[in-house]
């Protein structure tokens, strides 16, 4: 649309204010032109808003406003159900004459603690972020320079949630809680060191991308440098640790699987196959985001315009590398399988650790309460039933009863 100020002069100083609202009815990605046509020293200034039909948010981010919402949705109520089971195990495990574990029912433990911590986390991080992105959406107020109190705060408790279960799976993998109550000081320093590596570098992700939707147009090859470097610098140490962390996992849950088939434990023995289950469900579906992710990536041309050649699926991948929604729900997928694993009642607590079952002396499924297997295999066992020559000592550590 032509506009056209006329003075007397034309050196005479000209200015106006002009208001114009144009209606916008296809969606798409549209580039506002300004030129100055005559009038080479001419300066201008303006104030552009767009406002979309669901608001101020532009279209790539709007997906995030109704993901959010519904995972706050979907964390409040597992929130109030796990709360409830919570309170009804304990109530069950104190209020009984007789040992809780003999009928089933297991007071809530550290392990539960540590569920429930993860659970109420993410609970008030898609709170935060949830606020976020409707208050932007409603005020058209920037979510940049400055940062939103809420998105800053809602980001930390996201890195923090991350690495803490990151932490968790490491250790459920390994056999805490049920296969042994503690571990060596030395596992859980190197647990606490991964878990704060992966911290610090998923923050300088977080820190990095905002500082690369803020960047300011310049040279290509300028801006091309920054986002290179800030991947070399924050990126490839996360990735480089996750895969660490990968192999870790499956490693100690090998070996867990391992000793748990020895030990003959069933229960502990099916927890472990639909755990090991749901983290290979978890992995696939992380590598297919990169999979989508990489070939979005590829057809874009620069890297800068990632969100505007694929904006309608920009929220739940997040550009490259990787950083969307998907995430998200993939996480608090993997987290309602593990409440569904250890949810407080007889099903949830036969897995669990406990002094009774532990060092090799597992009961049957069918008889709790009963003898444990060495000693009534022993009452029974003459000395003329051991074979020539085998030393009985071989046979037993200070551990053994």
């Amino acid at each position: 649309v032509p506009l056209t100020l006329d003075g007397e002069d034309k050196s005479e100083v000209v200015s106006a204010r002009i208001d114009r609202q144009f209606s916008v009815v296809d969606s798409g990605v549209y580039t506002l032109l300004v030129a100055s046509c005559g009038a080479p020293d001419a300066s201008m200034s303006a104030r552009i808003v767009v406002h979309n039909a669901h608001g101020f948010l532009p279209g790539h981010l709007y997906g995030l406003l109704r993901v959010f919402s519904w995972l706050y949705i979907a964390y409040a109520c597992v929130a109030a159900i796990w709360t409830a089971m919570l309170i009804v195990a304990s109530i069950r495990a104190t209020s009984v004459s007789v040992s809780a574990q003999s009928i089933g029912v297991a007071a809530p433990t550290l392990l539960h603690a540590a569920l429930s911590g993860l659970l109420f986390i993410g609970l008030f991080e898609t709170l935060l972020l949830r606020h976020a992105y409707v208050s932007a959406n409603d005020t058209g107020e920037p979510l940049s320079a400055p940062l939103p109190v809420a998105l800053v705060l809602g980001t930390a408790l996201s890195v923090l949630r991350r690495a803490a279960a990151k932490a968790l799976i490491l250790m459920l993998a390994a056999g805490w809680g049920i296969t042994r109550p503690t571990f060596p000081i030395g596992f859980v320093r190197a647990v606490v060191l991964l878990a704060s590596l992966s911290a610090v570098f998923a923050l300088a992700h977080e820190v990095s991308g905002s500082a690369r939707g803020a960047h300011a147009v310049g040279a290509v090859a300028q801006s091309r440098a920054v986002a290179l470097l800030l991947t070399l610098l924050t990126d490839v140490p996360l990735a480089l640790l996750d895969l660490a962390l990968g192999v870790w996992v499956f490693s100690e849950l090998a070996k867990t699987r391992s000793l748990v088939r020895e030990r003959g434990h069933s229960a502990r023995l099916s927890f472990y196959r639909m755990f090991t289950l749901a983290l290979v469900f978890f992995l696939a579906v992380g590598v297919t985001v990169l999979v989508v992710t990489a070939v979005l990536a590829s057809r874009a041309a620069p890297h800068d315009r990632w969100h505007r050649q694929h904006w309608q699926s920009f929220f739940l991948f997040g550009g490259l590398p990787s950083g969307g929604a998907a995430w998200d729900i993939a996480g608090f997928g993997l987290l309602v399988a593990l409440l569904a694993l250890f949810a407080p009642g007889r099903a949830g607590s036969a897995a669990l650790y406990s002094r009774a079952s532990s060092d090799g002396r597992e009961e049957s499924d069918g008889a709790a309460g009963s003898e444990p297997f060495m000693l009534s295999s022993m009452e029974h066992m003459s000395p003329s039933a051991l074979p020539a020559g085998v030393d009985v000592k071989e046979f037993f550590t200070l551990e053994d009863d």
